[in-house]
This record gives structure tokens, C-alpha cells and sequence, in this order.
């Protein structure tokens, strides 16, 4: 009698702590790259090429990601990608590696609005993690609260804000209102560009028991 309860526990333990969270979208990013006037155009050649590399390492799967990138100053251009498995992360890194440098004033807000209302507003699984990438000085030309009220509503909608500064100025009152928290974690600067995979990863995991870089 003794052995039949044993094996009961068992199987109820094994089928709850075992069960894999299913998620058909394991990621939905959008990664913003400043490329306004206060950012040299190496720089944003360094920034495209580190983007290139972390692409390297993708590793979906069988599962989907949905990826976008805004390329913004004081203009915005927008591309979408739907990666159903590893063969097409090379469209993606040719559209990063393709990416205009723009200068000109920086509007911060509108590429952010723009993320929060088109890019996240379709439903692609209840269980799928949003995560933004921002690269940026964080000098706007908006006022900060514009930018605090884009922010504000993307964390309230689940987001990850992760805010990797680059330049040689850098804005870090507004750097530190984009990054969701804690800032340790959220908020990088260029030479810590290599742990956003391992930052990811860990969303992805604790969300869709999946990662998506190895």
C-alpha cells in the first residue's frame, strides 16, 4: 500500500515540476538604434556590428521569434522580421548591417511611441516576452517627462527595457528613466554589449523554459 502512495507522489511531483511552458513565440524584440547627430557614424558602425555578432548565436529552433528594428533621429525607419528558425537570422543581420546613418536632431519619444504602439500592439501569445534594446547617448530633444510617459507605459505592460549607452556624452538621468530595473542589470554600457544574450536568455527561460542564443 506504502509503494502504491509512493508512486502517486511521484507521478503528480514528476508532471507539475516537470512541465514545459509552452510558448510558440519565444521572443518578441524590437532593438532602436540612435543614429542622431550627437552619435558619430563609427560609433554606429561599432554598435551595427556588435548587433551582427550577438546574431550569431541565435538559436531558435522550433520556436518562432518576431524581431524589429528602428532606425531613428529626428525621422524613423522601421523593418520587421519573422524568424520561424535559425536560416533566417542572416536576413536580419544583412538589414542591421544596411542601416542608414542618419544624423540630425534625436526624437527619442517617437521611436519609443512608435515601438509601444505598432510593434508590441499585437498579440503574439500571452506567455511571450517583450524586450526592447535601445541604443543611445539618452539626449533627447524632447522634454524627459515625454519620454518618462513612453517608458512608463511600456513597463506597465510588461516590456524589458534594456539601454546600452554609447557615445561620447552621455545623458544618464535619461538612461536611467528608459531602463526598466533593477538598473544593474538593465542599463549597459558598450564594453557589456556581450552579456545581453546571457540577459535574454534568462527572460526567455524563466518565461518559456527555452533560450535563444547558445
Amino acid at each position: 500500500m506504502k509503494l502504491f502512495y509512493i508512486f502517486i507522489f511521484v507521478n503528480i511531483f514528476w508532471n507539475t515540476s516537470c512541465q514545459v511552458k509552452q510558448c510558440p513565440v519565444v521572443l518578441d524584440l524590437v532593438m532602436i538604434l540612435d543614429s542622431s547627430g550627437s552619435i558619430k557614424p563609427v560609433e554606429f558602425d561599432q554598435i551595427k556590428k556588435s548587433l551582427i555578432r550577438i546574431f550569431d548565436s541565435l538559436d531558435v529552433k522550433d520556436q518562432e521569434l518576431y524581431a524589429a528594428l528602428i532606425n531613428f533621429s529626428d525621422k524613423l525607419t522601421v523593418s520587421q522580421f519573422y524568424v520561424p528558425n535559425d536560416e533566417y537570422k542572416f536576413l536580419l543581420q544583412n538589414k542591421i548591417a544596411s542601416m542608414p546613418y542618419f544624423g540630425r536632431s534625436t526624437s527619442l519619444e517617437s521611436a519609443l511611441k512608435h515601438a509601444r504602439t505598432q510593434l508590441f500592439a499585437t498579440d503574439k501569445g500571452a506567455l511571450t516576452p517583450k524586450v526592447v534594446i535601445l541604443f543611445t547617448d539618452g539626449i533627447p530633444n524632447e522634454n524627459l517627462d515625454q519620454i518618462r510617459f513612453e517608458t512608463d507605459q511600456l513597463k506597465s505592460d510588461n516590456v524589458h527595457l534594456f539601454v546600452i549607452g554609447y557615445g561620447e556624452n552621455l545623458h544618464h538621468e535619461a538612461l536611467d528613466v528608459i531602463a526598466s530595473e533593477p538598473l544593474d542589470i538593465y542599463k549597459l554600457n558598450v564594453n557589456e554589449i556581450k552579456f545581453l544574450k546571457e540577459k535574454i536568455n534568462d527572460i526567455t527561460i524563466s518565461t518559456c523554459s527555452s533560450q535563444v542564443f547558445h
